[in-house]
């Protein structure tokens, strides 16, 4: 396989023979590939990664050198891999077998670049879902975490129990109390004192519900933080100076995973944000009536109308301008 890469050197012209300038093994190159080759999967052990990488400074040397290998072969793809390689499955391998087969020798050939960039900034992983999609996954940290429709969620690269969150997202934490899990909300912080929990931030209302343990919220906006137990929801919406707790069953906590939204003197505002993101359109609410309170369930699935089963509900008219919905005061309203 090191062949493949030298007979290519002349025609890429940017690969150059390189002894390494560190006593390490092939065991240790084994390894960073592995790592590296391992980081698309959800379940990714990153603790274990950084502590690899900590164990002795020939990891990290050798983890750059495999990354900056491995991203230039990907540039050269159609020069290097046999043009006879169709299968996608039988590229990947291949290209690994080269990876592997060139860091093994003692003269490796390796991307020359004006510095190797051994310092060069990890990127966080992000977690995205479609208009029409959920999304199960595994963080860093091992918490688990469900996205609702249009969600996006950002862990930390330099603490793995630190996630960012817009949109909705149902989590399922083990609790560790010398590092607690926390998510970020606009400028709200949920941190994890019990197990499982609902967290929506929506046109700037913060809804958190606890199905199990208890939950932390602060921000610079309150004077204390405020504690919830299982069955407890807190609503704030700091556009208005509105913070709520309301009791919330605890099995309809997270029910959007199950198709239903369950509410209980929540925010209308908040409810037609939600019910827009299950919709498949965008539905807006009057700013007078966004604050009035909203108790019910609405189910989300294929041939339900979620927006015509709120409009009933409340009693508003249902007003379409253009690709949004509005809903406003009905006639008797």
């Amino acid at each position: 396989m090191l062949g493949v890469l030298r007979s290519n050197q002349e025609t890429a012209g940017v690969l150059r023979r390189r002894r390494c300038e560190m006593t390490t093994t092939e065991d240790i190159y084994e390894q960073a590939a592995l790592w590296h080759q391992g980081q698309h999967r959800d379940d990714f052990d990153w603790d274990g990664f950084t502590r690899w990488l900590a164990a002795n400074p020939e990891h990290r040397a050798c983890y750059n050198e495999i990354a900056l290998l491995d991203e230039e072969i990907d540039r050269l793809r159609p020069a290097l891999l046999p043009r006879a390689v169709k299968n996608k499955g039988a590229r990947k391998w291949l290209r690994w077998r080269i990876v592997a087969g060139a860091v093994a020798a003692s003269a490796v050939a390796i991307v020359s670049l004006p510095l190797l960039r051994f310092d060069a900034p990890t990127a966080s992983p992000v977690y995205r879902t479609a208009a029409s999609e959920m999304r199960s996954v595994t963080l860093p940290s091992g918490a688990k975490a469900t996205l609702a429709p249009g969600s996006t969620l950002v862990a930390n690269v330099d603490n793995a129990r630190h996630v960012r969150l817009t949109g909705t997202a149902f989590f399922d934490v083990r609790h560790d109390p010398a590092s607690p899990f926390t998510v970020e909300a606009a400028d709200f912080l949920v941190k994890d004192v019990g197990t499982r929990f609902d967290v929506s931030l929506e046109n700037g209302i913060l809804r958190v519900a606890v199905q199990a343990g208890t939950v932390s919220v602060s921000s610079v906006r309150f004077a204390q933080p405020v504690v919830l137990d299982a069955g407890k929801a807190l609503f704030a919406d700091p556009g208005r100076g509105v913070v709520e707790i309301t009791a919330q069953a605890t099995e309809a906590v997270g029910s959007w995973r199950q198709g239903r939204l369950v509410y209980n003197r929540a925010p209308l505002g908040l409810v037609v944000a939600d019910v827009s993101r299950y919709a498949g359109r965008r539905v807006e609410i009057d700013r007078d009536l966004a604050n009035r309170r909203f108790s019910g369930v609405i189910t989300i699935e294929a041939g339900v109308s979620a927006i015509d089963t709120l409009r009933q509900l409340t009693g508003l008219d249902a007003r379409v301008e253009g690709s949004t919905v509005r809903l406003v005061r009905g006639a008797g309203g």
